[in-house]
């Protein structure tokens, strides 16, 4: 008997004692007193009008569920920032580690190197960014440059690329009223596998990071980004180094940045599969150099920008210890709050 009478408590308490997960567990006591009136009204009108009875029961059904999953303790959705990267920082390596950045033009850089000493993490320009090319010339070089990359690879290293889709927009007149149309998708992941596939080299592993919350409608562009690795002889490790496939990307640093959590990802595999040094053609301000160096890795960024170019030395000099008070506190390194 006390038992039942506990058991009696408990799913009392659970239902009237709710966790606040999200905005659903509001709505639990008014949907539950309206379930109930439903189902009363639903099982009345059946009895007199078969059609009228079906129709409120069917709405009975739905808040039934709603009602449901609205007291369960875990969330609908997923809640981002659950994983937790554990890297113990080492100071000293950090301030000991190689920072450079070389002003030229990446390609020409690239086809002067016989062979990369070093991983390549890095993002290719958007077609936004070079407008002195049409669409079909940027897919062109984009898929040349990708294979370029990966020809110059080391056999015993992997190449990261970042890269966020586009879409190509523009205005049509829908009676009164302009309205934006999507008139191509870009898709740069099949860019980047279309260019490594001509280099002869594998996609080790395809990440997908969220620009924003899961469910956010954003215009011009997708809400994700793409993190291809592609490597010769790193098929083996292809488990070793198992990491999520959908993440948060994390903090900016400055606008237009790798995302800060991006960044720890594709250091974390460099790391772990032995790199030294982190070279990035298309460095911009340096985000992924200063993720290279707070791992203690070497880093080497190129860039044509001779502004940018003096932005990425400064960020190292002015802007490390911020990264590293953003990694810490807002990243997959941030020690994980106790609801989680």
């Amino acid at each position: 008997m006390p038992s039942k009478r506990l058991g009696y408590e408990s799913r009392k308490k659970s239902f009237w004692h709710l966790p606040k997960v999200n905005a659903v567990h509001k709505l639990t006591l008014p949907v539950k007193a309206t379930c109930t009136s439903v189902v009363a009204l639903s099982a009345i009108l059946i009895y007199v009008n078969v059609y009228y009875g079906l129709v409120f029961a069917l709405l009975a059904t739905n808040l039934a569920t709603l009602w449901y999953y609205s007291r369960n303790e875990k969330p609908i959705i997923a809640q981002p920032g659950r994983f937790h990267m554990k890297y113990k920082y080492n100071e000293e390596q950090t301030n000991n580690a190689k920072y450079e950045i070389i002003c030229a033009d990446a390609v020409q850089w690239l086809n002067s190197q016989t062979v990369l000493d070093g991983y390549v993490v890095t993002s290719l320009p958007d077609y936004s960014e070079m407008q002195h090319l049409t669409l079909e010339q940027w897919k062109e070089w984009f898929t040349n440059t990708v294979q370029l990359i990966c020809e110059k690879m080391p056999s015993d290293s992997t190449c990261i690329f970042y890269q966020t889709d586009v879409k190509i927009t523009h205005q049509a007149q829908y009676g009164e009223k302009k309205r934006v149309v999507c008139e191509e998708y870009i898709d740069k992941s099949y860019l980047c596998q279309l260019g490594a596939s001509r280099a002869n080299v594998k996609l080790l592993w395809h990440k997908n990071f969220l620009l924003s919350y899961v469910g956010a409608v954003k215009f011009g562009r997708p809400n994700f980004s793409h993190m291809l690795c592609f490597g010769k002889d790193k098929v083996d490790k292809l488990e070793q180094f198992s990491l999520p496939d959908v993440l948060d990307r994390g903090d900016m640093i400055y606008p237009k940045a790798t995302g800060i959590n991006a960044c720890l990802i594709a250091m974390f595999h460099c790391k772990n599969a032995g790199a030294k040094t982190i070279i990035d053609p298309f460095c911009g301000k340096g985000s992924i150099l200063l993720a290279a160096n707070y791992f203690g890795l070497d880093a080497i960024g190129v860039d044509i920008g001779t502004t940018r170019c003096r932005e990425a030395k400064k960020m190292r000099e002015n802007s490390m210890q911020h990264f590293i008070d953003v990694v810490q506190a807002k990243s997959f390194m941030a020690k994980p709050s106790k609801e989680n």
